[in-house]
C-alpha cells in the first residue's frame, strides 16, 4: 500500500506547537523535532492495514476549557 498525504490541512497551520500524533487512540511516532512549516510522523501499519482516507489528529495544546486542540492530517491509503 502506499500513502498519498494531502493538501487539506488548513493554511498557516503552525506544526511546531504538536505534543502528540494519534490514529484512532494509537500515538504515533515524530522521528524529528516538528518545525513551524514541517511535521515528520512514521505512518505505520496501524494506519496502513487497510487501504481508503485516513485522519491522524495532531495535538496543538488546550483550548480555554482544558479540551485538547488539534490539526486534522488528511491522508489516503491506496493499493500499490
Amino acid at each position: 500500500m502506499k500513502v498519498l498525504s494531502s493538501n487539506a490541512v488548513p493554511k498557516g497551520a503552525d506544526f511546531s506547537k504538536v505534543t502528540a500524533v494519534t490514529f484512532e487512540a494509537t500515538a504515533l511516532a515524530m522521528p524529528v523535532p516538528a518545525t513551524k512549516a514541517k511535521l515528520v510522523v512514521q505512518v505505520t501499519s496501524v494506519v496502513t492495514t487497510k487501504f481508503g482516507h485516513k485522519e491522524l489528529l495532531a495535538q496543538v495544546g488546550m483550548d480555554d476549557k482544558g479540551k485538547p486542540k488539534y490539526i486534522v492530517l488528511p491522508i489516503d491509503v491506496v493499493k500499490h
